[in-house]
């Protein structure tokens, strides 16, 4: 059965919205990782924050620092820092880890789009 968030989240919008963020383009230098359910997958990252997102399934994260569990359905995105991260799969799962920078694209002093989504006015911001 498809998870019906997954039917009205279709690749395009998660395309439009991690770029909206400031993040990479699911297509765009990421690794892709299956698990079956109940399975673990563990990986200690480097560098510059990176973009988990969940496409299929659900995930619980453990992150290194951070001192919350993250659970993720499909659809669902998360920015991961540099340190030790451990993935377990709740159900069968399918999730990608960008190996981009964020925020490179974006020049010095420019505004983040995270506010325009954040704001109470949503993207209203771009009209005025």
């Amino acid at each position: 059965m498809v998870d019906p968030f997954t039917l009205l989240n279709p690749p395009w919008l998660r395309s439009l919205a991690m770029r909206l963020r400031g993040g990479p383009a699911p297509e765009d230098c990421q690794e892709r990782v299956s698990l079956p359910e109940g399975s673990l997958w563990s990986r200690r990252l480097r560098g510059p924050s990176r973009w988990l997102v969940c496409e299929e399934g659900q995930v619980w994260l453990t992150l290194e620092g951070d001192p919350h569990d993250h659970v993720l359905g499909a659809g669902d995105t998360l920015e991961v820092q540099a340190g030790h991260m451990v993935v377990q799969a709740l159900r069968a799962s399918r999730f990608n880890l960008s190996d981009c920078r964020t925020g490179s694209s974006r020049e010095a002093g420019t505004p983040s789009p995270k506010a325009w989504v954040d704001s109470p006015h949503g993207l209203d911001y771009l009209h005025r």
